[in-house]
């Protein structure tokens, strides 16, 4: 039988061990926020002097918002990527180390594509929906073949990052991206061709 005190000090020296790396993984967490925040103010500011600042797809948001929000989400995942990196390797979880450690940076990751998917679907739906309409144009308010569009193109990009998360293999990846890719390139075509 085991002596209950024993068991009470191996889980505070488990304990004492693993707070010093939570807190090191919540301050790399907080220094990544800020720093992605200041990252995507001067992407901002940069675009908005150097590139003509107009409004872009159904979200009517300005180019330099746009590249703002990405390199704040691009900034802010590889912070993140850092803070599971030191909890993996810090022994918070113990022999779960390599199972945190890839899973967390392909949530991440999925999480990062699943984000910066979301503006260029937005961007590119209206234009995919223009070719499809061989040309016509329709107003925005009234344009059901881009919102179908948009709404493909977010279902397209939610299932990229899923692979990325449960496709352990990258051969296996790549090739339902491939699969997908293909897929979407010819229900886009078929699509055209029935509405010409």
């Amino acid at each position: 039988m085991v002596d209950v005190p024993e068991e009470i000090e191996v889980l505070l020296d488990a304990l004492l061990k693993t707070v010093p790396t939570i807190l090191l993984s919540v301050v790399a967490l907080i220094i990544g926020y800020i720093l992605a925040y200041v990252a995507g103010d001067l992407v901002r500011r940069a675009f908005k002097r150097t590139w003509q600042d107009r409004p872009v797809g159904m979200s009517g948001l300005n180019l330099s918002v746009v590249a703002g929000k990405f390199a704040k989400a691009l900034v802010f995942a590889l912070a993140a990527i850092l803070a599971i990196h030191i909890l993996a390797n810090g022994g918070a979880f113990g022999n779960q180390r390599v199972m945190v450690e890839d899973y967390g940076t392909r949530a991440v990751l999925a999480v990062l594509v699943m984000f910066v998917g979301a503006f260029v679907a937005d961007m590119v739906s209206s234009t995919v929906a223009l070719w499809l309409r061989r040309g016509a144009s329709l107003p925005e308010e009234i344009d059901p073949t881009r919102d179908l569009v948009f709404l493909g193109l977010i279902v397209s990009v939610v299932l990229v990052g899923l692979g990325i998360v449960f496709m352990d293999n990258l051969a296996v990846l790549l090739m339902f991206l491939a699969f997908l890719a293909i897929g979407v390139l010819v229900i886009l075509i078929e699509t055209r061709r029935k509405m010409g």
